[in-house]
């Protein structure tokens, strides 16, 4: 999966993109799938992107979310900052705002249902959206 690079919507480039009426900011989202009875996402290439929210589905297994990243698409390490790994309270229907700036850094993700010492396998496939944003002037 990965984030638009400001490419115009096509049969080729198929992920939403939605600009304001003036044209000053584009907003970008993408899908995550997490299968049933697995814990990890796929890759997700964030492409020069900050993200900026995940929204999870109407059913959840119950499970706080956290992360894989990766320079190379390739190598995958968990991530934690200075307090810890880092961590977000999922729940069914819940939406997350996330500090964009502290994204930045980040090409590749992998999105965990529960933590690197206890992943939680969802009982289906879970779907969640990512959202990314920057402004255009």
């Amino acid at each position: 999966m990965t984030f638009a690079t400001g490419t115009p919507v096509n049969d080729a480039n198929p992920l939403p993109i939605v600009v304001t009426s003036d044209g000053s900011r584009v907003d970008y989202s993408a899908a995550a799938t997490i299968a049933n009875g697995q814990s990890l996402s796929a890759p997700i290439d964030l492409a020069n992107h900050a993200l900026a929210s995940i929204e999870f589905p109407s059913a959840w297994t119950a499970a706080v979310i956290t992360f894989q990243v990766s320079s190379d698409g390739v190598t995958y390490r968990d991530l934690w900052d200075e307090n810890g790994e880092v961590s977000f309270q999922a729940a069914a229907n819940r939406a997350i705002r996330l500090a964009s700036w502290g994204w930045f850094a980040i090409r590749y993700l992998k999105i965990r249902s529960g933590t690197s010492a206890a992943p939680v396998a969802q009982a289906a496939d879970r779907v969640v959206n990512l959202y990314s944003a920057y402004r255009n002037n």
